[in-house]
């Protein structure tokens, strides 16, 4: 009877933990910009990374690992939050070096600027603790960023247990349903909008102002818990627009301190001459470097580094290294499909679909009657119909692959084509696609509809309506 009794207990006890553990996975908070990045560091082999580079969105939208492993063949990894303050950078450090052993330990700088008290308590408190694993870390670092409210945060549940009207799909998938982005970008953050700035320099490069006491407290723990490891430390400020003769004051006295202690500092916002940094393409905001940017910065990086430490070099047939070839072949890609969305032109457009390999497929909708057979060539698909022969059929919907071009029909369910990725799937039927059930809405142009998918990396490249020559994009950025 008693082992009866004891039997339920365990097997409640059992039960409940699984329900438990099912409920974080819903209701839990995902960022991109948090604990995401947590989550893939977690992914990576022991010992496989050689530079760890920690800070702001800064660094994660300014140093792309991969360029670095294309550059230099040294593994890198981003491991970075929104608004990140010293005092999580410091936990964050404790926590990477339980896995890995750096050569090399890059900090950025920016966290010296005292801004992060104008910002949501989201950004600080949950995107900066909430992906690091249960341990004495994780608690120390909610203690430190959240005060008397500590107890709330490390019961993470009190936090998210009422997101039930913000609950959607993407919270059963893992990586918000978007894992070939977040689980292949080593922590970076590629951003693609430009914004055009005039740059501002400053004359009084000498002068300081007081840091935050807490900022150069944890600033100063940095340092010394990387003397202590024996682990090189470089502290950078990566270039950014909104960059003030304030902040430099900053940064100066970030550099006193460094230099105090023996360590590198070195604000890049003072050489951009020396970097070749575009005012005009280069960033993305006041705060970060645009895609442009972040390419000149991070292979100037490259050759710094190689010029000042001594890092190894991998071979990058290596099977523990598969995760950085993986992020070199997506930036690749994510920068070749960037350049597909750039093509206004329709005859060079409908010409680079028509050359394009079979890891994509392209959705082509076309008014009228498409007469295949007297044309080789996708790009008489025109816009105004004029090779479309008269037909009661309104449209016809093909699809390209290789330059070839077949025709869909339309099956019993409604649709013209589906495509399963994984628990994903890609459906289209006369007038919507649906990928990730997120619908692409073509606006009601008389012109050719196209949607370009890239198989490899599942995701939708480019919807545009092509009338009367010209290319009208539905997809933005």
């Amino acid at each position: 009877m008693v082992r009866k009794k004891i039997a339920y207990i365990l097997g409640f006890i059992a039960l409940f933990f699984i329900c438990f553990l099912c409920f974080h996975k819903i209701f839990s908070f995902k960022d991109g910009d948090g604990s995401f990045v947590m989550k893939s560091f977690y992914e990576l082999e022991d010992n496989s990374v050689d530079v760890l580079i920690l800070g702001t969105s800064h660094v994660f939208e300014g140093i792309n690992p991969a360029i670095l492993w294309e550059d230099l063949g040294v593994t890198s990894y981003d491991l970075c939050g929104s608004m990140t303050p010293m005092w999580n950078s410091y936990y964050y450090l404790e926590e990477a070096l339980k896995k890995q052993t750096p050569q090399l330990v890059i900090l950025d700088a920016f966290s010296l600027v005292p801004v992060f008290e104008e910002f949501s308590h989201a950004s600080k408190y949950i995107k900066n603790t909430f992906g690091l694993r249960p341990s004495e870390t994780k608690i120390n670092a909610i203690k430190e960023t959240t005060g008397e409210e500590w107890v709330s945060y490390a019961l993470e549940y009190m936090q998210y247990h009422n997101r039930y009207s913000e609950l959607s799909d993407i919270d059963f998938y893992p990586y918000r349903n978007d894992e070939p982005m977040f689980g292949t970008w080593l922590g970076y953050a590629r951003n693609y909008t430009v914004l055009p700035f005039e740059e501002q320099y400053y004359d009084n490069q000498y002068m300081c102002m007081d840091l935050v006491e807490k900022e150069e407290e944890y600033y100063r723990k940095i340092i010394t818990l990387c003397q202590e490891e024996e682990i090189p430390l470089l502290i950078i400020a990566v270039p950014y627009a909104g960059y003030s003769e304030a902040d430099m004051y900053f940064m100066n006295s970030g550099a006193m301190i460094a230099e105090e202690l023996g360590v590198p500092f070195v604000d890049f916002n003072l050489y951009r001459d020396v970097l070749g940094v575009d005012a005009s393409t280069d960033y993305a905001d006041f705060n970060h470097l645009s895609y442009i940017g972040s390419d000149r910065f991070t292979h100037y990086l490259a050759r710094y580094l190689a010029a000042n430490y001594v890092l190894p070099t991998h071979n990058k047939s290596d099977a523990k290294y598969m995760r950085w070839n993986q992020a070199y072949a997506y930036y690749v890609r994510d920068n070749f499909n960037h350049d597909i969305r750039l093509v206004e032109d329709v005859d060079s457009y409908w010409n680079l679909l028509h050359s394009l390999p079979n890891t994509y497929e392209i959705i082509i909708n076309v008014p009228g009657k498409y007469n295949a057979e007297n044309s080789t060539n996708v790009n008489d698909m025109t816009t105004d119909s004029d090779n479309a022969e008269s037909s009661t059929k309104t449209t016809e919907v093909w699809l390209l692959r290789s330059g070839n071009a077949s025709l869909l029909t339309e099956t019993r369910y409604g649709y013209y084509y589906k495509k399963q990725l994984g628990h994903n799937e890609l459906v289209v039927d006369e007038n919507v696609m649906l990928w990730k059930r997120e619908e692409i809405q073509f606006p009601s142009h008389a012109g050719t509809k196209v949607m370009v998918f890239d198989v490899s990396n599942q995701c939708v490249v480019d919807a545009v309506v092509i009338e009367k020559n010209v290319i009208y994009r539905v997809t933005e950025e």
